[in-house]
């Protein structure tokens, strides 16, 4: 069997009952693999540039991939969750190329600001700022992998959502594995990094108009659908960026405050802390449009759906807690070397804040699914300024341990703000 027919065959999958066991199941399990390939290819990714670059040239990086990464979710400006969420819904697709054309034009406008003002970036070093111009020109390609992601994932195909996650990994670990051996420069990384962006956006394209019914992209756009899907998206995108900047503020705050090697060591914990939420984010993943298609239908299955989820995900974000917190020590040591030693105190600190990240996360996803978007970004603007306060507040004085109070303690006030907000509604 050819690789095309075997898409098209794969393409004709027809959905489960929406049961929990069923829609959820299944897709969470492709979700998880695919998450877990993520976080494997990040694994290796952050152990072989933490172990060739050095504690001060992987700081450079992880500055470097905080702003585009923040950059990515302001470009996308929510689009990628409206298409998800209103697709999953009606099956309608005529809003995907405005979607797109939004993302290209703030895309081009942030690529511009990169190049013209990060000369003014305080204490950095001339290969960070070569370096953020750089890895900019990669939000061209993510535009079009968040535009193909989204109709993957609206139409619950996490199977081939695994697909682009294990090309992704073959080329992003095998790349950096060859230039890393042969230089421990910075800037052939990053161009190694831009290059693997455009092949994901290519295979993703792929599968979309090989296996989605009817899919089909105009470039032509009408500018008056662009402004209504504008107004329709700009809610989400303010929780998007906010959201992002709330889960990064960390990192950007000890590089700010604290210098190239504290980052490098707050940087490699946190990346541990991200692998230890894969479960979480498959099952959250797959609950966006599992819950927007059957809340459409049946209310009551939705709600039944949300609570077995959160029941599973705080059951299992105390275990990872404690695991972490006992593993810390022999966990960094294994990945990152002896270099990284201080990391594993900071990670004891950080693992504690997966628990009020469930309820966060939980209530924030159900509010969207619900259109109440307009809440969720209330009280993400509230729980960022006390965040930011208390980052500002801990890492002169207590330095990398400090970092990760602020982090546990900035969940806790979230997860208390939406809980309030939770018995406000009942």
């Amino acid at each position: 069997m050819s690789i095309t027919n075997g898409f098209s065959a794969i393409g004709k999958q027809t959905l489960l009952p929406p049961t929990f066991l069923g829609r959820v199941g299944r897709s969470s399990a492709s979700l998880l693999l695919a998450r877990l390939v993520t976080q494997v290819q990040l694994a290796l990714f952050t152990v072989l540039a933490a172990r060739r670059l050095g504690e001060a040239g992987f700081g450079q990086y992880a500055f470097i991939a905080s702003v585009i990464f923040i950059g990515n979710v302001i470009t996308t400006f929510g689009t990628d969750t409206l298409l998800i969420r209103e697709i999953a819904r009606t099956r309608a697709t005529d809003i995907l190329t405005s979607a797109f054309w939004i993302q290209v034009v703030l895309s081009a406008l942030f690529i511009g600001g990169a190049f013209v003002w990060t000369g003014y970036l305080p204490n950095k070093m001339t290969e960070t700022l070569v370096g953020l111009k750089l890895y900019s020109l990669s939000l061209v390609p993510l535009a079009f992998f968040s535009i193909y992601s989204a109709v993957l994932r609206a139409y619950e195909r996490m199977d081939l959502y695994l697909v682009v996650n294990l090309f992704s990994a073959l080329l992003q670990v095998g790349g950096a594995w060859l230039i890393l051996k042969v230089t421990s420069g910075l800037l052939p990384l990053l161009l190694l990094l831009l290059v693997v962006q455009a092949c994901i956006a290519m295979l993703s394209g792929v599968l979309c108009h090989r296996c989605i019914p009817n899919f089909s992209f105009r470039w032509r756009v009408s500018w008056s659908r662009a402004i209504e899907v504008l107004r329709a998206a700009w809610p989400l995108a303010l929780v998007s960026i906010l959201s992002i900047i709330y889960q990064r503020m960390g990192t950007l705050m000890v590089s700010f405050l604290g210098g190239d090697a504290l980052t490098g060591w707050f940087s490699a914990g946190w990346r541990v802390l991200d692998a230890a939420r894969i479960a979480h984010l498959a099952v959250l993943g797959t609950l966006l449009p599992v819950l927007s298609s059957v809340s459409h239908d049946d209310h009551g299955k939705a709600q039944s759906i949300f609570r077995r989820s959160v029941i599973l995900l705080m059951v299992l974000a105390v275990a990872l807690a404690v695991m972490v917190a006992r593993l810390a020590a022999p966990l960094v040591l294994l990945l990152f070397g002896a270099n990284y030693a201080p990391t594993s105190a900071a990670l004891q600190v950080l693992s504690f804040s997966l628990i009020p990240y469930t309820l966060t996360a939980s209530f924030s996803l159900r509010l969207v699914v619900q259109r109440q978007e307009r809440r969720v970004l209330l009280v993400t603007a509230v729980s960022l300024a006390a965040t930011v306060a208390l980052y500002r507040w801990l890492i002169p004085v207590w330095g990398l341990i400090g970092a990760g109070l602020a982090a546990v303690a900035g969940e806790c006030f979230q997860a208390l703000a939406f809980l309030l907000l939770e018995r406000a509604n009942e």
